[in-house]
This record gives structure tokens, sequence and C-alpha cells, in this order.
């Protein structure tokens, strides 16, 4: 319908609005149909090294292998930690600086440690 030159602006408002609801009953059928299927569902999925490089190069058009991907957030976790200290020794005779939330990393993942609400004001110079 694109294509047709002829077509008004209301043969396609019409046939949009038509494509829309067309694709809010399929959305709303493929949930109903997750529902039903998930308790037969795993909860844990390895979807094998091959696949996940295809994923990484063909979908999420990726340059980097999987150690490339870890490698990179190893990077990037030691980087926030290094300008986490870097701040706190920054701010350490900033009184109010240590009300922001302090993150304190496990093998599991992150964990929150001291929070308080944030108060970002920071000590006025004299």
């Amino acid at each position: 319908m694109l294509q047709d030159r002829s077509a008004t602006p209301q043969d396609l408002s019409a046939s949009f609005q038509q494509a829309t609801e067309q694709a809010i009953r399929a959305l709303e059928a493929y949930r109903a149909w997750l529902q039903a299927q998930l308790g037969a569902m795993p909860e844990k999925v390895s979807v094998g090294r091959e696949n996940y490089e295809f994923f990484l190069h063909q979908v999420a058009l990726l340059p980097y292998s999987p150690q490339q991907l870890l490698a990179l957030g190893r990077q990037e976790l030691d980087r926030s930690v290094a300008f986490e200290q870097y701040e706190k020794q920054r701010n350490r005779d900033c009184p109010n600086c240590n009300s922001l939330p302090v993150f304190h990393w496990r093998s599991n993942g992150p964990k929150k440690k001291n929070w308080r609400s944030a108060n970002f004001s920071r000590r006025r110079a004299s």
C-alpha cells in the first residue's frame, strides 16, 4: 500500500489502524501462549557457546567474542570501583557526601551497603 502513490492519507490511516489491531491481537495471543506454557518451561537454559556467538555476531551485531565481553565487563567493573575510590578520596572532608549509596561487589552480584537517602549537596568552598 505504501508503494501505491494514489493512496490517500485516509486510506493509509485505515490500513495502519488495521495492521495495528492485528499486531495487538497477535501480541495478546502470544502472551496467552507464554502464560500457558510457563509451567513447562525450564528456569535455567543454556543456549550453548555456538548459539551465543551467533547471537552476538548476527543479532546483536557485536564484534566481540564471549571472552572479550567478559574482559570488557571486568575492565568496566574495575573502572567504576576505581572512580568510586577517587570520589571518596576527593570528598573525604565533605560531611554530606557520605549519604550516597555505596555498593560492594560480591561474586553473585552487587550488594547495597550503607544505603541512606541521596543528598547531592556538596560542601561550599569558603
